[in-house]
């Protein structure tokens, strides 16, 4: 969610095919959801059947990658979680229009509604998570980056108090993976965001 806890979509099956998870997701929503978080990770995002993301995609090769647009898929993916923030404080069709130049697809749909939710259970952006991506897999107009994402400064607070959700404050080393697509207009949109349970390590 980014300053408050990300909700995210996990991917399944590969780039491009998704399926919608219902997960509570609180983080900046690291959201925006999803991009931040809170303590109870399980709340807030889906979970990898793997211990740890494989390195080893098939699909994807940095070999012949062209650094532009690594450097600009990472830009977006950066960009996603401060426009998630300012989202979650927007009318529901002002919020579609802020997160369809950052998100696409069915994670647009799905991020729209974490909003909603979040906006009827009174509930703001706390804080901000840092964003520490470690790898970057890309091949044509898909992108798969990888984020050492740290949560511990963000989460969810009461839009009449001001005062932090418990259990909605993010953690060090959250181990995120976003896939990533260049649409026809040449910009980037998180397509899909997974978080592994093993924590992971800025080199």
């Amino acid at each position: 969610m980014g300053k408050f806890r990300i909700r995210t979509q996990e991917a399944m099956g590969g780039v491009g095919n998704y399926r919608l998870r219902t997960a509570v997701a609180a983080a900046s929503a690291c959201l925006f959801i999803a991009s931040c978080g809170g303590n109870d990770t399980r709340r807030l995002l889906p979970r990898s059947t793997s211990t740890t993301p494989s390195h080893r995609i098939s699909s994807f090769s940095t070999e012949d990658a062209s650094q532009d647009s690594k450097d600009a898929a990472t830009a977006a993916y950066k960009s996603f979680f401060d426009a998630a923030a300012k989202a979650i404080t927007s009318p529901p069709e002002q919020a579609r229009l802020i997160l369809r130049e950052y998100t696409a697809g069915a994670y647009l749909d799905w991020e729209i509604r974490q909003v909603m939710t979040h906006q009827a259970n009174h509930q703001e952006p706390w804080g901000k998570p840092i964003v520490h991506v470690t790898q970057v897999d890309l091949q044509s107009n898909k992108a798969r980056i990888h984020d050492c994402q740290d949560a511990s400064n963000a989460g969810l607070s009461d839009t009449k108090t001001h005062q932090l959700v418990p259990n909605t404050r993010g953690t060090t080393n959250r181990n995120l993976v976003a896939n990533m697509t260049r649409g026809d207009d040449g910009r980037w949109r998180v397509t899909g965001l997974k978080q592994y349970p093993s924590a992971c390590h800025v080199p």
